[in-house]
């Protein structure tokens, strides 16, 4: 596969691979020589990425995991080492969103939603600090959300993506001097499955959230899963060497 060889001989795990970001950052990595374990629990999308990567020319296997388990997501793990010889990236970008008032929503929906989204990255994080530890190099992305900064109908959603930014800021100083950086990313809107299923949820139009969105942000057009994965694959990147602990914005506009 063409592309700058960033990650000639690293071995990535990336979590949400079926669609959307997921999907394009472990494309991506796979472009610039990664071998890449994709990870989701949507085995015929998950399975689809990884056939489009292999026809491609890149290492890709799928994983079917349900990201809350942690029996699930250790063997997740010991299968990319064992299967690729050990791990240098993981990216925690499982997700969902659940819209719902704090009147509305259950504490089993509010639940649910902590465990994707930050129980997982927790999960995944313990599960590869100690090979990380063990070579002395590491990579830990979490796609968080501006969402952490909160809105209304989004309590679940707010409360796991700042978990994220707390978590990967905890890593970074305990983690650091084993040579693993970890960061964030925090999106605004992108045009991804999980934002086209929400505007069906509101029985309105993809097209008339996505015009809104435009409207909020300084630059011509809202990010594609590519733009966010370009910005994952920096910080997973030897270029970010002297970057941890940091949550960086990518909505398109100025900080806000």
């Amino acid at each position: 596969m063409e592309g700058q060889n960033r990650f000639s001989g690293r071995v990535s795990i990336v979590t949400g691979a079926g669609s959307g970001i997921g999907a394009e950052t472990a494309r991506l990595f796979a472009s610039e020589g990664a071998a890449v374990t994709l990870v989701d629990i949507d085995r015929s999308a998950v399975e689809t990425v990884v056939a489009e990567i292999t026809a491609a020319g890149g290492q890709a296997v799928a994983v079917i995991c349900d990201v809350r388990d942690p029996d699930q997501v250790d063997r997740a793990v010991a299968g990319a080492v064992e299967r690729f010889g050990g791990v240098h990236i993981l990216v925690n970008n499982a997700g969902v969103m659940q819209e719902a008032t704090i009147e509305q929503i259950s504490l089993d929906d509010f639940t649910r939603v902590m465990s994707i989204n930050l129980t997982s990255a927790f999960l995944f994080s313990k599960a590869v600090e100690g090979h990380m530890r063990a070579q002395r190099y590491g990579k830990i992305v979490m796609t968080s959300s501006r969402g952490m900064l909160g809105a209304p109908g989004y309590s679940s959603y707010a409360s796991s993506k700042a978990g994220m930014v707390g978590l990967a800021g905890a890593l970074a100083w305990e983690l650091g001097p084993y040579g693993i950086n970890v960061n964030s990313v925090a999106p605004g809107h992108v045009t991804t499955p999980l934002t086209e299923e929400l505007a069906v949820k509101r029985g309105g139009s993809y097209e008339d959230i996505r015009a809104t969105a435009a409207s909020r942000i300084a630059l011509p057009d809202i990010a594609s899963p590519r733009d966010i994965a370009e910005v994952i694959a920096f910080l997973a990147s030897d270029a970010a060497r002297f970057v941890t602990g940091q949550a960086i914005l990518t909505t398109g506009r100025p900080m806000q």
